[in-house]
């Protein structure tokens, strides 16, 4: 596994659950080679190797790239819409352009819920914004802003994970139970007046708990971070 950050997932779920991703990839058998890149492929008709930023050669008869996306916002450019990491619109999805709606990993919506502009690379979030764009269409009054999520099943660990971490947010990480046990949960907050309120969570084996967490996030309820890192605490009773 090649990963150009310090381990995987970080950018999402920062340097210490990921450090947990990573050592659950090596107890696996999975050689990971982290902070570094992929500059080439080597082979004829068939690929034989990988060639990284480092100018290390690694065999390989398969690759599998996971890179991501980048939005297609040609035809909104060439059309006058505003663009910016994605087609820009309102929380009615409308684009700057009269009769124009935009959804999915394209779009770049104006959630009152984060205070920014979000753009979610996920089925559901296409799903869920194609439906709101349609009904917005149609007339309804309708404000986009649910919370993104997605998950994740890799080896035994299944993930869940709501929310959302403004870049560069200076976040307080709590975890709820014992990561070596395979089953636990994590948070990232703000602080508030005298506690702290939820931006995003995420569990690895707990389910039935994003429910919760999502009304955590929504209701944005101020949260005693011991309570929240507290096993014996009902997470429901958290959301009051």
């Amino acid at each position: 596994l090649i990963e150009p950050q310090a381990v995987p997932l970080e950018r999402v779920v920062g340097p210490e659950i990921g450090s947990w991703f990573g050592e659950l990839h090596a107890a696996h058998g999975v050689q990971l080679r982290l902070g570094t890149g992929v500059v080439g492929f080597t082979g004829g008709d068939r690929v034989n190797g990988v060639v990284t930023d480092g100018d290390v050669a690694l065999p390989a008869d398969l690759v599998v790239v996971g890179v991501g996306i980048r939005p297609r916002t040609e035809l909104a450019e060439a059309a006058g819409a505003m663009v910016e990491d994605g087609v820009l619109t309102d929380a009615r999805l409308r684009t700057s352009l009269p009769g124009v709606w935009a959804a999915g990993d394209v779009a770049r919506w104006d959630s009152a819920l984060f205070g920014r502009r979000l753009r979610v690379e996920h089925w559901a979030n296409a799903h869920d914004g194609g439906l709101a764009a349609g009904r917005s269409m149609a007339g309804a009054e309708i404000s986009y802003d649910p919370v993104p999520f997605f998950f994740s099943d890799q080896y035994e660990a299944g993930l869940e994970y709501a929310g959302h971490v403004p870049p560069g947010a200076a976040a307080r990480l709590v975890v709820r139970g014992d990561p070596r046990s395979g089953e636990f949960m994590a948070f990232w907050t703000e602080p508030t007046g005298s506690g702290v309120r939820l931006l995003a969570g995420m569990h690895v084996n707990t389910w039935d708990t994003m429910d919760t967490v999502q009304s955590l996030i929504r209701g944005r309820t101020m949260i005693d971070p011991g309570l929240l890192g507290d096993q014996s605490v009902p997470l429901e009773d958290l959301a009051g």
